[in-house]
């Protein structure tokens, strides 16, 4: 009967997409995908009452799936009215059928999974908390092939959808390197596009991108979190003199708790941030609903640090042509701009600050007093940890460095500016292109640094033309790019750990000791060759993706362009100088390479690291 059913949901999804994707269907064709859709529905009731007279306890059944026999209940009730109403009560019942089967599937999986591997029997309980116990302490043991295996079956599934007529508009339909491309873009966080996601795709085509950013987003916080706890392990109290320890797997019960904190914060943060920046781009969309659909896309972008927008310039506010001043907002700087670091930031960090903001709040309430109405030592919380200072300390650092050398090696004018696209030297107007760096004010130009500095190392979103910057200006990005964001975030890059630890072990060769440390921690030597692994295969992978741009793209695009796009794939940002849209398509799957290998690649050799073994 499993079976059946599993053949049946395969066979009801078909009919769906067929029915709802777009295509144009002659009344046969339709008069065949109803006759299917009805065969799923009568198989369906016939397995939930085969069912129900087989088992033993019927009355306990009914109650325990009242909403299968419910829904079949109701669809009886419309098939029959259904000529009257002239309604697809078969249709949407099929939809349910193919819902519910998937959970049936993933169920008959873990049952299975739960067979091979008996637990003991004081783990066993009726609601088999034993199995999913071993099913998440499996998923600690093996995290990184978990990783690459979901982004794996996410990218396909986002690229069959995004290739139905229904996602794009009339004359648009994403053929399968564009379909691929966006998917990829999405789901890895990546920011590139080949198309313009706010006038290319239907509302149901920026749904599909918009869930494959949240699912992406949530796929490699959720990563973070099981690297979480190895960090905190390895940053465990210890002697200044003594090695810190790693241990190789993490229990089922903190990546539980992880997982609903991440859960949480992500989906609590996105919130915020969509109800805040909603004045933002209320004043730019025609409706109010179009409003509220562009500031939950952008919060969600934001704070998974993906950088696609359903804007032709990104944040600049330019949609055909026209001019919409979206950087002039404070919740440029004000929202966005937080969700962005904080979603940068990653799991250990975040979580540590919650629990410094509770053992504060905490002690606020109820604090002991002490002589001279000082706090009791006992009564006084610990701060953040080494870790999180380090990490909070070095992205300050590279956000105001950043800023910094943008403005230095950007200096202003009142003259225009060259960019390169192909051969032809094109002359950037600025009466009818927001994008006027050179012009801008002193503090303009400041604001437009610090949000760009911000999203360089990883967000993607932009208020000004990338384009239009100086060779030395996108080198200094590029820079900025491959170092990236924090690890356990949505950030990509070689990340800001592998960089302090890098400059840790610098400044420790420098002055002739042995080892890199922190101020009171000697760091793991399995920590040491993560970073300088991750840093390794960060710098080769954007060595080789310029490289196979380069044969590629012979003509018509300069070696800093093509290396600005390489880093941008592989660091996950979604800057571009506009060569994106306009890439062969060889070379379109060289990015989708680059994007995929950025994303997976340098999480794993961390996490990696962090579990191997030392020798003794």
């Amino acid at each position: 009967m499993d079976v059946v059913l599993t053949v049946t949901a395969l066979a009801a999804a078909w009919a769906l997409v067929w029915q709802y994707a777009g295509f144009e269907l002659q009344a046969a064709q339709r008069d065949r995908l109803h006759l299917v859709t009805s065969l799923v529905v009568a198989i369906f009731a016939m397995d939930r009452l085969a069912r129900l007279m087989l088992v033993e306890g019927r009355r306990d059944y009914l109650r325990e799936n009242w909403i299968d026999f419910a829904l079949l209940a109701g669809t009886l009730v419309l098939a029959l009215v259904s000529p009257l109403l002239r309604t697809r009560a078969i249709s949407a019942a099929a939809l349910y059928v193919v819902i519910l089967q998937g959970y049936l599937l993933a169920k008959a999986l873990g049952t299975r999974t739960s067979r091979e591997a008996p637990a003991p029997a004081a783990e066993t309980t009726a609601d088999d908390r034993g199995g999913l116990r071993r099913r998440l302490s499996a998923l600690c043991s093996q995290p990184a092939a978990m990783l690459v295996a979901g982004f794996f079956l996410l990218t396909l599934a986002g690229t069959g959808l995004l290739m139905l007529p229904v996602a794009a508009v009339a004359g648009k339909t994403l053929q399968l390197h564009d379909a691929l491309f966006t998917a990829v873009s999405a789901c890895c966080l990546a920011g590139l596009s080949v198309r313009d996601i706010g006038t290319d795709l239907t509302p149901f085509g920026q749904a599909v991108v918009l869930g494959l950013i949240q699912l992406g987003g949530l796929a490699i916080l959720i990563f973070g979190a099981i690297l979480a706890i190895q960090l905190r392990r390895a940053w465990s109290p210890q002697p200044p003199e003594a090695t810190l320890p790693l241990d190789s797997a993490a229990p089922a019960a903190s990546v539980r708790r992880s997982v609903w904190f991440v859960l949480i914060v992500t989906l609590g943060l996105e919130a915020v941030g969509a109800v805040l920046a909603y004045p933002m781009f209320a004043a730019a969309a025609a409706s109010p609903l179009k409003a509220a659909w562009e500031s939950v896309f952008h919060s969600v972008s934001a704070f998974c640090n993906c950088g696609l927008s359903l804007y032709n310039s990104s944040l600049a506010g330019i949609r055909d042509g026209v001019a919409l001043p979206l950087r002039d907002h404070w919740q440029v700087l004000g929202v966005l701009a937080p969700l962005i670091v904080l979603g940068g930031l990653g799991m250990p960090v975040l979580m540590d600050l919650a629990a410094a903001g509770k053992a504060m709040a905490l002690s606020m309430f109820a604090r002991p007093v002490g002589p001279l109405g000082l706090a009791a030592p006992e009564a006084r919380q610990p701060g953040l940890s080494s870790y999180s200072r380090l990490i909070l300390l070095t992205t300050a650092a590279l956000v105001v460095i950043g800023a910094v050398g943008l403005i230095a090696v950007e200096p202003a004018g009142e003259q225009g500016r060259y960019g390169a696209i192909g051969r032809t030297p094109v002359y950037y107007d600025f009466t009818r292109n927001l994008h006027d760096w050179p012009r801008m004010s002193s503090d303009q130009r400041w604001r437009q640094a610090a949000f760009e500095s911000i999203s360089a190392r990883s967000a993607g979103l932009t208020t000004i033309d990338v384009a239009e910057l100086s060779d030395a200006g996108k080198w200094w990005m590029c820079g900025l790019m491959i170092v990236g964001g924090s690890p356990g975030g949505a950030a990509g890059g070689m990340t800001t750990l592998v960089v302090a630890v890098l400059g840790a072990a610098g400044w420790s060769a420098i002055r002739r000791r042995d080892g890199a440390s922190i101020p009171g921690r000697l760091l793991p030597a399995g920590l040491l060759g993560a970073a300088v692994a991750a840093a390794l295969f960060q710098l080769l992978l954007v060595g080789l993706i310029t490289l196979l741009l380069c044969m590629t793209m012979r003509s018509g695009y300069s070696f800093m362009d093509l290396f600005f796009e390489a880093c941008s794939a592989c660091g996950e940002v979604g800057f571009s100088t506009g060569i994106t849209a306009n890439l062969s398509i060889p070379a379109k799957f060289i990015l989708v390479l680059g994007m995929f290998l950025g994303r997976v690649g340098g999480p794993a050799i961390l996490l990696t690291g962090l579990r191997l073994p030392r020798r003794r």
